[in-house]
Order: C-alpha cells, then structure tokens, then sequence
C-alpha cells in the first residue's frame, strides 16, 4: 500500500499536483529536460554518423526521428488501447437501448482514433514549420538551398504514405473490416510496409556518390574531436541515455499537454477548446523535434536536422499503424473523423513545397528566410484559419 500511494504521490507531482502553477512548473522542467538532452544529443549523433559511416543525413532520418516520434508513439498507442478497452467493458445491459450501447461504445472508439490520428498528422504539420524555425537560425539566404537532394526521396516517401492515410480513411469510412488474427484494418499495415522498404532504400541512397549533394556542402566532420576517440562502451551508453531522457522528457510533456487542455476548474488552463491551445498542444509535443533539429542546425549539419524532421514525420505514419494494433476490436481509419483530410491535404501541400524547394535550388530570400519558406508558412497559417473558421 504504501508504494502504490508512493507512485501516486510522484505522478500527481509530475502532474502540477492539481494546481495550474505547478503544471507550468513542471511543464517548465519538462521542456528545460528535453532541451538540455536534445542539445546533447544533436552532438552524439553527429559524431555517430562519423564512427558508423552512415552520415549525419542517414542518422538524423535514422536515429534522431526515432528517438524524438518515440514518445508520440507511446502516447498515441496508449491512448487508443484505453479507448478500446474502455469500450469494450461498457454493460449492454447497462443501457436502455442497443442504440445507446451502440453509441456509447462508438463515442469511446472515436475519441481514442481522433486522439491518435489527429496527434500524428497535426505533428507532421507542424514539423514541416520547423523549416521555418531552421531558416531564421541559419541566418541570411534560403535554406532548402543547402540541403542534399537526396531528401527529395524522404519528402517524396512522405507523400506516398500520407496518400496511402488518405485513401484509407477514404475506403474505411464505410467499413470497419478488421483481420481477426491481428485486429487491424487492410490500410494501415501498409504504412509498416512502406517505411521498411523507404528506410532501405534511403540507407542504399546515401551510400552513393552520385553528385546530389547539395550546392553548399557541410564540413566533413562537426563532431568534437573527444567523441571520435571516446570508447565504444562509454560513447553508446551515452547516447542511449540521452535518447532515454528525450522519450522520458516527451512522454511527459505529453501528459502535461493533455493536463493543460483540462478545464481551469479540473487544474487545467482550458486550452483544449481554443485554437491557441491547439497551437500550443502542438508546440509542446514536437519539442524534441525543435530543439534536435535547431541544435543541429547551429552545429552547421543542415543535413542531420532535414533528416530528423523529414524522418519524424514517415515514422509518425508508422504510429498511426501502432495505434491500431492498441484499438482492440475496431478499424482505427473507420472510427476517426473525415475532418483529417484536410489536415493531411495541408500536410501534402506544405512536403510538396519542401520537394520542389530542393529540387530548384533557389537562394532567394526575403526577411532572410527563403521564398519557399513563406510559402509554406502562408499555406500553414492560411489552412489553420480556414479550419478555424470552419469549426
């Protein structure tokens, strides 16, 4: 009894302890923790793409979007596997009708498929806006401009996934056919399928010399010369701590996300309804994407940072696979709402910019960010407005 009431007391802390102060407290320690490990951690994996060979391109698609989507992964997954077992203990007897049940039980299955597919595609949106944040710190001049076009083929293997979602939600809205053995629907297994066959052949990609590298080529090496010569044990045993403290400090900012949309009332500050909050929310879980990404850029590996986002943003399409296989019973792409086609058209629209950003290699800028740029940052605003208004 007493450690279960010891491991009530640590989570209600972790939590702001039912007060709004302390959840900004600890939202505060949250992101300080994501960002200390996330500096950190730009910098092993920079000198991992030495000591491997692989690249920082290859590691930052890699390892870094694995590490950064992890807590996205057990959130969402988390989220629908309670959703469905919640449904699934509701009593029909419990109802006055089958109606009623049936409602019940479809309301549970929504909220826990809207949760996790909205979460993943609402990331994507927002990662691609870390382009953005990418530009203003590099300084002067555009910043697709520097990247390898071997990126072309991450943005391209992004698209392909997205219109695999698309069609989807698209031919399971009416259907909630699901294979028995495994409890998934036809659809989203595809998504595994495409990221195993996008990450090999990414990996056969960097390894050549074909002359796509990008017009201005990074250093050979930005790795400190004491994590080169750092022992095997001693350099791995680092980094895997530092991934663990990335997930850790995401998981947590996740549930503290959640905590924040709560009423005032409940301790929370309200901003689940409002589009701030959204905003906000959507901040706040791609964290470790911003601040890997940001510090890599600072470090002159432009490369590792569009791998990352790039690379976060496939594997957040393979957590849509997961949260599946968590919603026990249903078709996840049958429960959610039509509502994220048009999350997932934006989605498209602001990758195809990163596409042809890379492809025309223009320098032009304007306020220091590039042309490409602000398109994708008028496509952002000027869809979040629309969805607003359409609310």
């Amino acid at each position: 009894m007493f450690n279960v009431l010891c491991v009530a007391d640590i989570q209600s802390l972790l939590l702001g302890g039912g007060e709004r102060w302390g959840v900004a407290l600890a939202f505060l320690c949250a992101a300080a923790l994501v960002v200390l490990a996330g500096t950190k951690l730009s910098k092993y994996g920079d000198a991992l793409g030495e000591r491997t060979g692989l690249g920082s391109g290859l590691v930052g698609l890699l390892f870094l979007a694995a590490v950064t989507s992890l807590p996205e992964l057990v959130v969402s997954t988390t989220s629908t596997l309670s959703a469905s077992m919640k449904a699934s203990g509701l009593d029909p007897s419990s109802f006055p009708s089958r109606e009623a049940y049936e409602a019940a039980f479809a309301a549970l299955m929504t909220g826990g498929a809207d949760l996790a597919v909205g979460n993943m595609v609402g990331s994507n949106l927002f990662n691609l806006m870390i382009f953005a944040i990418m530009d203003i710190v590099q300084g002067p001049g555009a910043f697709l401009h520097r990247l390898s076009r071997n990126h072309i083929m991450s943005a391209a293997s992004s698209l392909v996934m997205l219109g695999i979602l698309l069609f989807g939600l698209a031919i399971c809205a009416k259907t909630n056919f699901i294979f028995p053995w495994l409890e998934v629907g036809p659809v989203t297994p595809l998504l595994l399928i495409a990221y195993i066959v996008v990450m090999t052949m990414q990996g056969k990609l960097e390894k050549k010399d074909d002359g796509m590298a990008g017009l201005e080529a990074e250093p050979e090496s930005n790795a400190e010369e004491s994590l080169l010569t750092m022992s095997a044990a001693k350099f791995y045993g680092i980094l895997a701590a530092l991934a663990a403290l990335i997930v850790v400090g995401g998981m947590w900012l996740s549930l503290l996300g959640d905590v924040m949309a709560q009423p005032k009332e409940a301790g929370g500050f309200g901003l689940g309804q409002s589009f701030v909050g959204t905003i906000f929310l959507a901040i706040s879980t791609s964290l470790p994407e911003v601040v890997v990404s940001v510090a890599a850029v600072r470090m002159g590996c432009y490369n590792m940072a569009a791998g990352n986002v790039l690379g976060s943003n496939i594997f957040n399409l393979v957590i849509v696979f997961t949260s599946e296989l968590g919603m026990r019973g249903g078709s996840l792409l049958h429960y959610a709402s039509p509502a994220h086609l048009v999350t997932i058209a934006m989605a498209m629209v602001l990758t195809s910019v990163v596409m042809i950003g890379i492809m025309f290699r223009s320098n032009r800028s304007f306020a220091k960010i590039g042309l490409d740029v602000w398109v994708m940052i008028f496509v952002y605003v000027g869809g979040n407005v629309a969805l607003y208004f359409a609310q």
